[in-house]
């Protein structure tokens, strides 16, 4: 791809859906079957990712798991510059509450012993000279590996230096009942692939996991399901995906004139929450990330005519700038008739973020901006 610091030739993404089961007590998933394909459709489309179909390797209903574990090790070791790793199925818990995965022989009672457990998985990504890693896990659990997994997140447990795990939930994964699942995809990897296919507006040319992971969890959580998570380390974060399709052009995403770029700037008041005719609560909430994520994205009279330019919102409490919030997209799904939009924005970002993705934008946390008497917001040009 033209616009990655990876060259797909010299890397390698590996697809692993388990959907069928010798062991009644494992629940088939077809759903699964239909999220390899639609994640690799995805990856090889020449628009999007980009992949040579060589270099993705598909794996349906696997059997044999140590036969399985050596053709994994002999893949992971032909990828050089990008490892890419994907799993969709079921999760299973060993005795010592170990994440396995399911695969189609796997005993529900033996689990360690006849599915993929995780610790094999790390073993694999260390022994791959890729420079950048990633594995995105879209499992279903069983009520056992719900009980056992209340106390930690499945991310803390898969975390392996030098790369980025993406899963689709700590608890219990979401997938439509199985007399709808024959042409559909799990919720998870639905709402991904959506993501990548519709690209992030006002981005540049690649679309990473950086620049996902937060519309993905906004989206995930406005549909009613459980929250994805994630752990990265070094900047492995940073895996280009694919072709950004709303992105700006390379030579206009990487100089943008001043002026070109602008930032809502929105006065507030310590603990002072508003609420809408629909009792939806604005402002300073004070009650935490996920409410005030809400009350902060949605419903924002701005023109569309303006939208292709703004990329963050500015929230200046008593008079000094609080956090910012990059501005990824429209959620049409939500997005009211007229002039009022729902966003998809970010979690605040830190002072390093700021400089990384929104560069040239003049405000810095906690600098000093006062309101002028009777003005609440205002468009800032940079």
């Amino acid at each position: 791809m033209e616009t990655d610091f990876l060259d797909r030739r010299r890397s390698r993404a590996i697809l692993i859906g388990a959907s069928c089961f010798t062991d009644t007590a494992l629940t088939p998933v077809p759903a699964a079957a239909n999220s390899v394909d639609r994640l690799k459709d995805v990856l090889t489309d020449p628009a999007l990712g980009g992949w040579p179909e060589e270099r993705v390797a598909v794996f349906l209903d696997p059997r044999e798991t140590g036969a399985f574990q050596a053709t994994l090790y002999d893949l992971a070791e032909t990828a050089e510059d990008g490892l890419l790793l994907y799993f969709v199925g079921h999760g299973m818990l060993s005795d010592m509450s170990e994440l396995c995965l399911a695969l189609s022989d796997t005993r529900a009672d033996r689990a360690e012993s006849t599915g993929l457990p995780y610790a094999s998985i790390k073993k694999i990504l260390a022994s791959s000279p890729a420079a950048v890693k990633t594995v995105i896990l879209d499992c279903c659990y069983s009520g056992q590996a719900i009980e056992a997994l209340s106390s930690g997140s499945i991310a803390d447990s898969t975390a392996v230096a030098g790369v980025t795990t993406l899963t689709a939930a700590d608890l219990a994964a979401h997938v439509v009942p199985l007399e709808q699942q024959t042409a559909a995809c799990t919720s998870f990897t639905h709402h991904l692939t959506e993501l990548i296919s519709r690209g992030r507006l006002n981005g540049g040319p690649a679309l990473t996991l950086h620049d996902i992971y937060p519309a993905l969890k906004a989206r995930l959580k406005e549909n009613g399901l459980p929250a994805p998570n994630w752990r990265t380390t070094d900047t492995a974060a940073m895996f280009p995906m694919a072709r950004n399709a709303a992105g700006l052009p390379p030579e206009e995403a990487t100089s943008r004139p001043v002026g070109e770029s602008q930032a809502l700037i929105i006065w507030r008041r310590e603990g002072k929450t508003l609420y809408d005719v629909d009792g939806r609560p604005y402002g300073e909430t004070g009650e935490g990330e996920n409410v005030q994520l809400d009350a902060d994205r949605k419903w924002w009279p701005i023109a569309r005519s303006r939208f292709p330019t703004l990329r963050a919102l500015v929230f200046v409490v008593d008079g000094q700038v609080n956090r910012v919030r990059e501005i990824i997209g429209i959620d049409e799904d939500e997005t009211r008739e007229g002039n009022k939009l729902a966003l998809d924005v970010s979690p605040p970002l830190t002072s390093a973020e700021m400089d990384e993705r929104l560069p040239g934008l003049p405000v810095t946390l906690g600098a000093t901006l006062p309101a002028v008497r009777g003005k609440l917001r205002e468009y800032l040009a940079y």
